[in-house]
C-alpha cells in the first residue's frame, strides 16, 4: 500500500463492513489458507523435499500453485508474480518450521491483510480508488511491490538465525 500511495494515484476509505461479513472473510481465509498448505506443503511438498532437494520442491509446488489460480481465473502472468512468488515464501516458512503451523499462519495473514486492503477482488476494511488512466500503472506498481514483498519475506525466513543466549 505504501508504494502505491506514494504513486498519488491512488487513495483508499474506510469501507462499512458488517461484523458478520468481517468474521466470514476471516474463517474463509482461515480455512483457505489450512487447504491450500495442506494440498502443497503437505506430502507432496515433503516428498519432493526428501527425493530432489528444497529447491526443485519449491520451484514444482509454485508452479503447480500458480496453475489453480490460472484455473481459477487468474492470468498466468499474475498467476506467477503472484501465488507462484508467494508459494515461495511460505514454502520457505515450511522448510525453516519443519511443519505446517508457520505457513498457514502466514499464509491466512496474508489473505486477510490482502483482503482488507480491497485486494481479492472483493470489498474489504478499505476500497481503493485508482485516477482514471492509471490502471495499467497501479497493476505493475502492485504486482512488483508484492513480489518484492514476498521474495523478500523467503529469504528473511531461509537465512534469519537466532542470536544464541549468553550465559
Amino acid at each position: 500500500m505504501l508504494a502505491l500511495a506514494t504513486t498519488g494515484h491512488v487513495t483508499w476509505r474506510w469501507n462499512a463492513i458488517d461484523p458478520t461479513t468481517l468474521w466470514t472473510n476471516v474463517a474463509l481465509y482461515l480455512l483457505l489458507a489450512h487447504r491450500e498448505e495442506l494440498a502443497y506443503r503437505g506430502w507432496a511438498f515433503r516428498t519432493l523435499v526428501h527425493r530432489h532437494g528444497a529447491l526443485v520442491a519449491q520451484l514444482v509446488i509454485a508452479l503447480l500453485f500458480a496453475a489453480e489460480h490460472v484455473a481459477g481465473g487468474v492470468p498466468w502472468v499474475q498467476a506467477l508474480f503472484g501465488a507462484g512468488v508467494g508459494s515461495l515464501a511460505f514454502g520457505a516458512a515450511a522448510l525453516r518450521s519443519g511443519g505446517l503451523a508457520m505457513p498457514i499462519a502466514f499464509h491466512t495473514a496474508w489473505n486477510i491483510a490482502d483482503w482488507a486492503r480491497g485486494g481479492k477482488n472483493a470489498s474489504g476494511v478499505l476500497l481503493s480508488a485508482v485516477q482514471p488512466g492509471f490502471e495499467s500503472a497501479f497493476d505493475v506498481i502492485n504486482t512488483v511491490s508484492y513480489a518484492t514483498l514476498m521474495l523478500t519475506a523467503t529469504a528473511f525466513i531461509l537465512f534469519w538465525r537466532r542470536r544464541k543466549k549468553a550465559s
